[in-house]
């Protein structure tokens, strides 16, 4: 029976925290409704925010693809010196490629 108390004390304290937190977020919003100028700037703030993502998106799918284009290529290559300069191009687009993920994952 104690134990049974117990679990519901724990369980009733983690909804209420996560009711509280949720809380927090449903606050700043009802803030920025009630005057109309802050709500504008917010509005444009996430609509900024949303177009770098895009935007960035866009970049990570061109990486990919290009990356994937040398890959394709490399085979058809006849001399040594165009492999080679091939994969360091690769791994130079790789590398780009994981600071724009590391980027996107900041957002």
């Amino acid at each position: 029976m104690r134990h049974r108390f117990i679990s519901l004390l724990s369980f009733v304290g983690v909804l209420a925290l996560s009711l509280s937190l949720s809380g927090c977020d449903k606050l700043s919003s009802i803030g920025s409704k009630g005057d109309p100028e802050a709500a504008s700037a917010a509005d444009a703030a996430n609509a900024a925010s949303a177009s770098a993502k895009i935007e960035l998106d866009r970049k990570i799918e061109d990486k990919k693809a290009e990356i994937e284009r040398i890959n394709a290529d490399l085979p058809n290559l006849t001399d040594e010196q165009s492999k080679i300069d091939a994969v360091n191009n690769m791994e130079r687009l790789r590398q780009e490629l994981n600071e724009l993920v590391d980027q996107r994952g900041r957002m």
